[in-house]
């Protein structure tokens, strides 16, 4: 019986279509995303030997956004994130937040598969510590630059999963930090 359940629940699952098929037609969005990459912003040192590296373009984003389906080959895609890199230790943490806003342009391959790109803006872009991490690392805000993002998404049912590529940078003074990173993310469309 729970079989015959699990199979027709993910039959459902990939039966329906996620974006909107007509033009003029707004989906919202909320989405998930794990990245990887960039420069590190802060080296930790734990008190057993071991390390770990805060980087720029490592962590998880949470996004809402709007799809707005211009013509049956194209969407206008817009949203806004929080982006969450850290690193934890029993006696203090180190993080950077940002809150970046995107917008897309997504090519419909075809129902199942499309290609986009846009730009990402971070805006309040900062690394903060607490505990034992205070006095070596502080709290600090970074100057953001505009970046540029190459996406694929696959749809399934209400869902989207996607690779993408995002070229950003931040400035700490005159020091340049590249956070270009790759990250696999899920979408759920509603």
């Amino acid at each position: 019986m729970l079989k015959t359940v699990w199979a027709g629940a993910m039959l459902a699952l990939m039966g329906g279509t996620a974006c909107a098929a007509e033009p003029g037609k707004i989906t919202g969005f909320a989405g998930l995303d794990l990245g990887a990459g960039g420069d590190v912003l802060v080296p930790v040192q734990y008190t057993d030997g071991t390390s770990d590296n805060l980087r720029a373009g490592r962590g998880t984003q949470f996004k809402l956004g709007l799809d707005y389906r211009l013509e049956p080959e194209w969407s206008v895609v817009g949203s806004l994130g929080y982006h969450l890199s850290s690193v934890r230790a029993r006696n203090g943490s180190v993080k950077f937040e940002r809150f970046p806003l995107e917008l897309m342009a997504k090519y419909h391959y075809n129902d199942r598969l499309r290609i986009g790109f846009g730009v990402r803006m971070p805006f309040e872009a900062r690394v903060s510590s607490s505990g034992a991490a205070v006095p070596t690392v502080g709290d600090y805000r970074l100057s953001s630059r505009k970046g540029l993002i190459v996406d694929a998404e696959y749809l399934f049912g209400q869902f989207g999963l996607s690779l993408r590529w995002t070229n950003e940078s931040y400035r700490q003074g005159t020091k340049e930090i590249d956070a270009a990173h790759y990250s696999l993310g899920l979408n759920y469309y509603f």
